[in-house]
């Protein structure tokens, strides 16, 4: 209700050409360029990190309380995920599809007040099937608090810094698991998460983020 009364008298402002009414306008949103090919084939990226205004809006919906901003995104990675789907028919079959958003610590979900992948992952769900998909943010939990990832430089650190962070709750039930986070650099994240993942038997996973 705060951010619908703010933007009432401060309305947002296009990042890109400064159009009113939008963080991204929709023709802005077209000309992002498309993330490179990721490390691992089980991840897709949409946009390149490098463009100031994808790495400007995910930096003000982490850290500047920017919830809505998740909305921009929301859509695209839906459909990504819509034809991720449709490309792997075969495989995923009728299964349940849980989005499951990468967790934070206790501690650092209680500094900043709500988890962006998870707030990313509900936004998914209004363009998906409510009887097909899922959002399960407990499912996977981080119980060791970490360096933040983007405060590392050398990728060996990375992998280091998150082993044995993440635990599964539970062991599969036959569903496909999507994991979903805003960026992904070296991949370390979601390779541990993943790693997790498998080890409680969970057979197809796939991530999906806003911008590598």
């Amino acid at each position: 209700m705060f951010e619908t009364i703010l933007g009432a008298f401060f309305p947002d402002s296009c990042l890109g050409c400064g159009e009113r009414g939008s963080l991204l306008c929709a023709e802005c949103l077209r000309s992002l360029p498309q993330a490179s090919s990721a490390e691992f084939s089980w991840i897709t990226s949409l946009y390149a990190y490098q463009d100031s205004r994808v790495r400007s809006l995910i930096k003000k919906i982490k850290f500047k309380n920017t919830r809505h901003g998740v909305e921009v995104f929301a859509e695209a990675l839906a459909w990504a995920v819509t034809e991720y789907v449709g490309e792997e028919a075969m495989l995923i079959g009728k299964r349940t599809i849980c989005l499951v958003p990468i967790p934070l610590s206790k501690k650092r979900a209680k500094m900043r007040g709500y988890n962006q992948s998870e707030l990313l992952a509900r936004g998914m769900l209004k363009y998906l099937d409510r009887d097909r998909f899922c959002v399960d943010t407990k499912l996977l939990v981080k119980e060791v608090e970490t360096t933040a990832q983007a405060d590392i430089k050398r990728k060996s650190e990375r992998l280091m810094n998150l082993g044995g962070c993440f635990r599964a709750t539970r062991v599969s039930r036959g569903e496909c698991i999507f994991l979903i986070d805003d960026v992904t650099t070296t991949g370390a994240t979601l390779r541990a998460a993943r790693s997790e993942l498998r080890a409680a038997r969970f057979n197809h996973i796939h991530a999906f983020t806003i911008a590598h």
